[in-house]
């Protein structure tokens, strides 16, 4: 139950009052809301998803999603472009649309335009996809919008794991690394089926990337090594664990064993233009620049073009230094 009172302040009396009751908190301060805008005759904020007037459009929409869930970008991309050619103002279809392309490399430098726009539209949606939406602009742009944002919807839609992940992400950016941490682990608890590697898009697996860089970043590199240990047993057929943990060795100076993790990294991410020149790197590591040097110019003859974009690169560093 909540009772509330509006007071006159200059006279002391009360004006109006009002009492809710309800079964949850979310619904109290929903019912509250309900109750103070019909007071001042005020259209009061939808609580649920808005769908687009056309069907055509919310079905190819829930195409994309089943696409972009299992993985595939460009027919998720597809989909949702269809269900914006049927209504351009669906503002979800626009976001996962973006959220595709992003996936796919398909953005273009106006990427952070387009996702602007999306917000502006998302401000007609209901309260979920409007601070999803808003929340995801502000991360992707380092707005300080973002902890608010990331609160409200954590604390309004409790069982949304991005909710508590932009959280997270909102206190590491403050510098609160240990802080943001509780709400990482609450994301992989909510989303373990994404280990799976069934989806495009795995926060669980985001959530760890996060731990353990949390974890460096407040410079506890054994608790980052352990995360990233944690992880490598959560998803051991997936090469990001492997790269994490070769990071956090090869910030300890234990270098056998970070180009031994990379190695176990290899066979799941064959186009990764930084596996082939990862022990030149390891050979800057130690300063042994003349190591380094003979590995990169061997690079340099590589068919790929790929790799030898990658090994001038560092070359250019080792000259630099």
């Amino acid at each position: 139950r909540l009772e509330l009172r509006r007071i006159d302040l200059r006279t002391g009396a009360v004006v109006a009052g009002h009492i809710i009751d309800a079964m949850d908190p979310v619904s109290l301060v929903d019912g509250a809301v309900v109750e103070i805008a019909a007071e001042f005759g005020v259209p009061s904020l939808q609580t649920a998803p808005e769908r687009p007037a056309s069907l055509v459009a919310y079905r190819m929409y829930e195409e994309g999603l089943r696409a972009y869930y299992r993985g595939d970008a460009m027919s998720a991309h597809r989909f949702f472009s269809a269900a914006l050619a049927e209504d351009s103002t669906f503002a979800m279809a626009a976001f996962y649309d973006w959220q595709s392309r992003y996936w796919a490399a398909l953005l273009g430098p106006d990427s952070n335009d387009q996702l602007a726009r999306i917000v502006r539209l998302a401000a007609r949606d209901g309260d979920r996809e409007r601070l999803l939406i808003s929340a995801m602009w502000a991360d992707h742009v380092r707005s300080a919008a973002l902890l608010p944002l990331a609160d409200t919807l954590a604390i309004r839609f409790p069982l949304e794991p991005d909710g508590h992940y932009l959280l997270g992400r909102a206190y590491a950016a403050a510098g609160d690394f240990l802080r943001a941490v509780g709400f990482f682990e609450r994301v992989v608890r909510m989303d373990s089926v994404g280990f799976g590697g069934a989806s495009l898009r795995c926060r669980a697996c985001d959530a760890m990337a996060e731990i353990v860089a949390s974890y460096s970043l407040a410079d506890s590199v054994g608790a980052a090594e352990r995360a990233a240990r944690r992880w490598t047993r959560l998803q051991p057929g997936a090469a990001r664990p492997w790269v994490y943990l070769a990071s956090q060795l090869e910030y300890q100076g234990r270098f056998e064993e970070a180009l031994d993790a990379r190695r176990l990294a290899m066979p799941f991410q064959p186009a990764n233009r930084v596996d082939p020149v990862y022990p030149a790197i390891i050979a800057m590591r130690r300063g042994d620049y003349a190591a380094a040097d003979r590995l990169l110019v061997d690079r340099l003859n590589s068919s790929s073009l790929r790799e030898q974009r990658s090994a001038a690169w560092f070359l250019n560093i080792i000259l630099r230094q």
